[in-house]
């Protein structure tokens, strides 16, 4: 028996040498929140209204700080990150206790915040911080669309809800459909908060690839312990299909549309039209040509202006007659300038052409009327010869005799006097008769 007393009474007595240490050293245990008028609040929930100009806490030690030989603090554990931002700051009430402010700013949100000895962060009271006010409208933006037979979007406008889900209230939401058979699954997916605070959702229909032409809904939306909003709506869906699709193959005439149809499951290909406008410089569109209902992958457009500005825009549907497909996408390219280099080309080939051309007529007709003996069609035949070659070996270098000095008047070149004797060489021979034409002589012939 006596062994056995030993014993335990050694037990009790490390077990109270344990109590003391941590007591010395960090013991959260004496840590607590309160407020002026409650010694002890709720130690889980610090629960403040976003429309509060400031509220007040304190944390308190059993162990005063002297003793302690550290200084109590009170830190958040996730900093906020979108704007506005609450504030907290703390300062020294007395030898225990630091008194805690925290100042809304309108923040709506959760977070947690921890009262700690400076030198042991992770050894503290922990209190979650709930910052909110009621819940508010909730309002459709616009017609809910069908994505491709899949599922339906709806997006919300939200402003207080969205910002509570963003920033850690629970995602505490339920919708309801008003019809004898459940069209859509539930419940449907959160998918995204944008920044202008907006809800959106995605419902799955419960029979693959149909979507219902109208459906009466209700949601019911919940901000904990700030109250719920309730909303009802009708799912109408706008059919749309994410036309994906780029420009290839960009000449200063031509483009090519590539378009990447999503064929999922059992929906049939889709039917793709739209039109092309051309851009003026007051950004002012202008009808090019419309792009008629195809399947087809490619598309194929020609006969556009090089440096020239140009607006494709496309939508896609599954029936023709389907009036609910409204959305449509739109690019905005810039053909290419025409290649200079093979305008220059094609302009010396032409000028190459014209002048063997010219060298051919030539010499056939020299060859035909010059070769004979008849002097004054060699006359001729020379004469021309020194228009058309100068520097031909049937020109003269020297002026022939009865040439008159050119001077300073253009009339008297040398070309043109021999165009005059020509002429009258051929009237003197009777060459050409201009005034009279025997038809006489053509009728005997």
């Amino acid at each position: 028996m006596n062994t056995y007393f030993l014993i335990r009474s050694i037990i009790y007595l490390n077990t109270i040498c344990i109590i003391i240490a941590q007591s010395k050293h960090y013991d959260h245990n004496t840590l607590k929140f309160h407020d002026i008028n409650d010694p002890i609040i709720d130690q889980v929930e610090l629960v403040l209204n976003s429309t509060d100009n400031e509220r007040i806490f304190y944390c308190s030690s059993r162990i005063e700080f002297d003793k302690q030989r550290d200084k109590l603090v009170a830190s958040i554990d996730n900093p906020v990150l979108t704007s506005p931002s609450f504030q907290l700051k703390t300062e020294q009430a007395n030898s225990t206790t630091i008194r805690i402010r925290i100042i809304p700013n309108g923040y709506i949100g959760v977070n947690r915040i921890s009262c700690h000895w400076n030198k042991s962060i992770t050894d503290g009271q922990p209190v979650d911080l709930i910052i909110g006010e009621q819940p508010g409208r909730i309002q459709l933006k616009e017609s809910c669309q069908a994505h491709d037979r899949r599922y339906v979007q709806c997006i919300f406008n939200a402003p207080t809800i969205s910002r509570a889900f963003r920033n850690g209230f629970p995602r505490l939401y339920e919708f309801s459909e008003f019809s004898s058979k459940t069209e859509y699954r539930h419940p449907p997916e959160l998918v995204n908060i944008t920044n202008e605070n907006e809800l959106v959702f995605n419902f799955v229909p419960s029979e693959k690839n149909r979507i219902p032409k109208k459906i009466s809904m209700g949601v019911n939306m919940t901000l904990r312990r700030f109250g719920s909003a309730y909303y009802r709506f009708h799912i109408e869906p706008i059919h749309t299909t994410k036309v994906d699709f780029r420009i290839e193959n960009i000449s200063s005439n031509h483009l090519t549309i590539v378009i990447n149809h999503n064929n999922t499951g059992t929906i049939r290909e889709r039917l793709c039209s739209g039109h092309v406008n051309q851009v003026d410089n007051q950004n002012t569109l202008i009808a090019v040509q419309d792009i008629v209902e195809i399947s087809d992958r490619k598309i194929a457009i020609d006969r556009l202006r090089p440096s020239t500005k140009y607006t494709i825009c496309l939508y896609c549907y599954y029936e023709r007659t389907d009036q609910s497909f409204k959305k449509e996408i739109c690019h905005t390219i810039n053909t290419k300038e025409t290649n200079k280099s093979f305008l220059w080309i094609g302009r010396f080939i032409m000028i190459g052409v014209v002048i063997i051309l010219c060298l051919i007529i030539y010499v056939v007709y020299k060859n035909k009327f010059c070769a004979e003996n008849i002097s004054p069609i060699s006359s001729l035949c020379q004469e021309i010869g020194h228009l058309l070659i100068p520097n031909s070996d049937t020109s003269s270098t020297q002026p022939s005799d009865g040439l008159i000095d050119t001077g300073d008047d253009p009339s008297l070149e040398e070309k043109y006097q021999r165009m005059d004797n020509i002429m009258e060489h051929m009237t003197d021979k009777n060459l050409v008769s201009p005034d009279t034409i025997d038809l006489s002589n053509q009728k005997n012939v």
